[in-house]
């Protein structure tokens, strides 16, 4: 037995008519006459009298229409009430963020979606600026935190607030730097790979101070970056306000050498109208304003 045979009965029962009953149902005559049959071979028993006037129950088709009804009431109740899970509870938002992103601003984020939009739920993948980009870009992200430029048409960018960078040195090493292009250029640097977007960021202080430094290692995690600093094994370049959250005495940070570049927020121009996107760009105009207030 299934719900598709209970239909067929319940929809002949009451039009008493095999013909009305298959276009109530928008199938053939034939088809609903097949699950008539099946469904009286499965419970082995006749439910309609069949004569020139229509189709009539039997006793049996009268006892079981009842419970036939309650049954498909039922499953009507179901998927109305699994609608409204899908729409209350299953709205997932896949976000990309990024070491760069302060985390206030997440924060924030987080609150204010919980707060208005709580049948949302966020999963946050981290990553760097180059390879969240290529994600959202390839949809395996809805959106994404971001800094650089933005190469791709097909996506939106959302400006947030600028980002403020500067270079540290090992403390010890503030003897042998004198503000000077050759002191920069013997000093080691610890680089970051092709997907970050610091990499692309120090290259504009070398070429303002026309200098190819060398690398002395590679490092894309700014934990791990800065302790290396620490430790005096190059120079780096991190955000100020993780500098600010992470200051010691053990590092120099260069008064003379800072940049400036803006965190985005970035999403296919397809998703625009999607429920997730269309309430993060709500809570990012939130986010956006408190950042310019302060």
């Amino acid at each position: 037995m299934d719900l598709n045979q209970l239909k067929s009965f319940v929809a002949v029962a009451h039009q008493q008519n095999l013909t009305q009953a298959a276009e109530t149902l928008h199938l053939s005559q034939p088809a609903v006459s097949a699950q008539i049959k099946a469904l009286e071979k499965h419970l082995d028993v006749q439910l309609f009298d069949r004569n020139a006037q229509g189709m009539s129950l039997t006793a049996a088709g009268q006892s079981l229409l009842p419970r036939a009804e309650d049954m498909l009431q039922q499953m009507h109740q179901l998927d109305a009430f699994a609608g409204s899970i899908k729409h209350d509870y299953h709205l997932q938002a896949d976000i990309g963020i990024i070491q760069m992103l302060p985390p206030t601003v997440l924060a924030e984020c987080v609150s204010l979606i919980k707060s208005q939009y709580p049948h949302i739920h966020q999963t946050f993948s981290l990553g760097l600026s180059g390879i969240i980009l290529n994600q959202v870009r390839r949809k395996e992200l809805q959106g994404g935190f971001f800094v650089g430029d933005n190469p791709y048409r097909n996506l939106h960018v959302i400006d947030l607030m600028p980002l403020q960078f500067e270079v540290v040195m090992p403390s010890d090493w503030q003897n042998q730097f004198a503000n000077s292009s050759a002191a920069m250029q013997n000093l080691p640097w610890i680089s970051l790979s092709a997907f970050s977007a610091l990499t692309k960021f120090e290259q504009k202080i070398w070429r303002q101070w026309k200098v190819k430094p060398t690398t002395a290692l590679q490092c894309d995690d700014m934990y791990a970056l800065l302790a290396l600093v620490e430790q005096k094994h190059g120079l780096a370049l991190l955000p100020s306000h993780y500098l600010d959250q992470h200051a010691n005495t053990h590092i120099h940070r260069l008064p003379d050498i800072k940049l400036s570049e803006m965190l985005s927020f970035i999403y296919p121009i397809e998703l625009e109208l999607d429920p997730v996107i269309a309430a993060w760009r709500t809570i990012l105009e939130q986010v956006k304003s408190h950042a310019v207030q302060m």
